[in-house]
């Protein structure tokens, strides 16, 4: 019984060590002197990650530099319209919420098989958007790896 026990205990806590986030980069956004909150480069598990955690009273002026982004890298691409109208659904929600700095998170997450998530996340709720397409994943992973960390591809931690 003591032999099943240790090995069960081993078991969850290689478990739960494989899953624990690491952080592995992290910087300000959208600068130090500007700060309005911060994007985080990590992996959890075999799952890379970017989120980008805003506290921000100009989170409709974030919300459009976004979306001027993706109209400039993906014109008329389904899966960046569909980030799009769930990235303003989910600002036009929050910013419903009151005044002042609104919480805000913009979550990337890919795992190797190159299949992934977004998850948005505001105080009043959450959206996730699966089944978006391994091209579109890795590119906008890649723009924001170099855009907020100066990191050339994922897995790198310069």
């Amino acid at each position: 019984m003591r032999t099943l026990t240790l090995a069960l205990f081993v078991f969850f806590a290689i478990s739960v060590a494989a899953s624990e986030e690491v952080v592995l980069k992290t910087a300000p956004v959208p600068n130090r002197l500007l700060r309005q909150g911060d994007a985080v480069y990590f992996r959890d598990g075999e799952t890379l990650g970017v989120r980008i955690v805003l506290n921000t009273r100009h989170l409709d002026r974030v919300k459009e530099k976004i979306l001027e982004s993706e109209k400039k890298n993906w014109p008329d691409h389904p899966d960046s319209s569909r980030y799009c109208a769930a990235l303003t659904k989910a600002c036009q929600q929050a910013l419903t919420a009151g005044s002042g700095k609104i919480p805000f998170t913009i979550e990337w997450r890919m795992d190797p098989n190159e299949t992934g998530t977004v998850h948005l996340k505001w105080r009043q709720g959450t959206q996730t958007l699966r089944g978006l397409s391994a091209d579109y994943l890795k590119q906008n992973f890649a723009l924001i790896l170099e855009d907020r960390f100066g990191i050339e591809s994922p897995g790198e931690t310069k």
